[in-house]
């Protein structure tokens, strides 16, 4: 709600469909509407190559709003197990398994997880082996 404002069209914004495994798609927006539901921004949007969605169904929408700095790092170098998502990060003269707090992933990061927690600016990190 407090975003409504910063939404505009011609916007590009990830979808994010909770009722299909949580499905990354891009779109764009077509049309805002003045009005507020539920705290939710009304709004059509278009997605290219369609979506097979039906009539209201609710999906998450991921809109830039703001900039602010992040730690990203590749796919690959992130290892999960029991749940726990590690990268390996150096200390010392070695690498040691560090947790970390990863958020969701976005369609605009190419195979990249920011790092909310766990790593800081000018850590060294290596693939897991």
């Amino acid at each position: 709600e407090r975003h409504a404002a910063q939404i505009n069209e011609g916007e590009t914004v990830t979808l994010r469909l909770p009722t299909r495994g949580g499905d990354l798609r891009t779109a764009t927006i077509v049309k805002v509407y003045p009005e507020l539901r539920n705290g939710a921004i009304i709004a059509d949007a278009t997605v290219p190559g369609g979506l097979e969605a039906l009539v209201g169904e609710r999906v998450d929408v991921l809109a830039p709003v703001g900039e602010r700095r992040a730690i990203l790092v590749p796919k690959a170098y992130v290892s999960t197990r029991y749940g726990v998502d590690f990268v390996r990060v150096e200390v010392g003269d070695r690498f040691v398994e560090a947790p970390v707090a990863l958020a969701a992933p976005l369609a605009d990061t190419e195979g990249m997880y920011e790092v909310l927690s766990g790593l800081k600016p000018g850590d060294r990190i290596e693939k897991p082996e």
